[in-house]
């Protein structure tokens, strides 16, 4: 079977979209919420670097954020919902103490991380 041009051409853009949300959109929403998790109640924020350095992107333009969650919605829902299955089974390792399990899950990020480079 042969896939027309139009075809092609629109699977890589939205394999593309997907990795910018998940790349992009889904960490800023992430930090976000870290932020008013940790810092919700008015506390005075650490000046620890680490922190700082980590959730930076926390700071950006919230207008800028929530008018690119409203343009890509769809693709967004998707990814929140994966990577909360993501989550989810990181939740049962660590609450079954499956430290194998979690040491795994952990290289395959590392490794993924790695071949960026």
């Amino acid at each position: 079977m042969r896939m027309s041009v139009k075809a092609a051409s629109v699977f890589p853009l939205r394999r593309h979209l997907l990795m910018l949300v998940v790349a992009a959109v889904v960490p800023v929403l992430v930090f976000a919420t870290v932020m008013v998790i940790v810092f919700g109640r008015g506390e005075r924020a650490s000046t620890e670097r680490g922190l700082r350095d980590t959730t930076r992107i926390a700071a950006s333009s919230p207008e800028m954020w929530r008018d690119i969650c409203l343009w890509n919605r769809q693709n967004l829902i998707a990814m929140i919902e994966v990577y909360e299955r993501h989550l989810q089974d990181l939740k049962q390792l660590i609450a079954s103490g499956d430290g194998p399990g979690i040491e795994k899950e952990l290289e395959r990020a590392k490794q993924a991380r790695e071949r960026l480079n």
